[in-house]
């Protein structure tokens, strides 16, 4: 199999630690080539006509994984991010859904995949699978939520758009995902982590920055150490910032591995639908035209399952 890695999360490094961690999953004889599309990407959405086309590797028949990683934040279901290297200016808004499926379009050529081929893609995005009542519980509420209201719904509607004929099965999570450095697998935040542990996670990271802060007023540029007489306060400062990564990586802990809060999507005869099964709470697929509405409800049944 041969894995496609889009980067556009950043310009680089997060791109090699995902390629590093996905080997592992796909030892070869499958083939990882990582792809750093980040500026294109920007290039693209401020003028399309501007932007060369990338050479990557597309071959029609080819059993194919097509991965798409970038930054996503849980209270917008509109945009991707990505790290940006403007300066001041830690995130940036890179592409709306409808850009990112033109995107995708633009360096793919997708049509030329044949009618009966499935196209896989996953979105390695975080919060693409979140509904815009980002507050409420995806698993424990599930049946409550509209997840045509997702960034990957309303992405995969686009790409229906532009090829009515493609199939495609498009995998996305409620949660921020990253690859197991180990394993290769995908790990996915839970809905603990979003809910009750974001918070504080969200206070302990202004409390980062105020000792980061300190620490660089209280050190010399030239040497790197604390400055001359500001060595006790130096110390301090750095105990501070031990212990609150300390109450940070303890609230990170226990990341599940298993693509928990996994939602599948296909694209099949101009429609869009999403299976819920994997949120191992209610089973619901809810079938809509490309217009978005709702054609077709079905699968009331209820899962004792539970994630662990």
């Amino acid at each position: 199999m041969r894995i496609l890695f889009l980067n556009l999360a950043d310009n680089k490094p997060l791109g090699k630690k995902a390629v590093d961690a996905l080997k592992k999953r796909y030892p070869p004889p499958d083939e990882v080539i990582q792809y750093n599309l980040m500026r294109l990407a920007r290039d693209f959405r401020n003028n399309p006509s501007s932007v060369q086309l990338p050479n990557i590797p597309f071959e029609p028949n080819a059993d194919m994984q097509i991965i798409v990683g970038a930054h996503g934040m849980k209270d917008d279901t509109s945009h991707c991010y990505c790290e940006s290297d403007y300066e001041n200016e830690k995130i940036e808004k890179l592409l709306t859904h409808e850009q990112l499926a033109d995107f995708l379009n633009f360096i793919l050529p997708l049509k030329t995949l044949p009618i009966d081929k499935l196209c896989n893609i996953i979105l390695s995005i975080c919060y693409a699978g979140r509904t815009a009542d980002h507050s409420k519980n995806h698993i424990q509420e599930v049946g409550e939520l509209d997840f045509a209201d997702t960034f990957a719904q309303h992405f995969l509607l686009k790409i229906g758009e532009l090829h009515p004929p493609l199939q495609v099965c498009l995998k996305a999570y409620t949660g921020a995902v990253s690859f197991g450095e180990s394993t290769g697998e995908l790990e996915v935040e839970t809905e603990d982590q979003i809910l009750v542990h974001a918070p504080r996670l969200e206070e302990l990271d202004k409390k980062r920055e105020l000792a980061l802060t300190n620490l660089e007023r209280l050190t010399d540029n030239s040497t790197g150490e604390p400055k001359s007489g500001s060595e006790k306060e130096y110390e301090e400062f750095e105990k501070e910032f031990d212990a609150i990564m300390k109450q940070k990586n303890m609230l990170l802990l226990h990341r599940p591995k298993a693509n928990y809060g996994e939602i599948v999507y296909r694209l099949e005869n101009g429609k869009v639908s999403h299976d819920l099964t994997n949120l191992k709470q209610r089973r619901n697929t809810v079938t809509l035209g490309l217009d978005g509405h709702q054609s077709q409800r079905g699968g009331n049944g209820w899962s004792s399952c539970c994630f662990n």
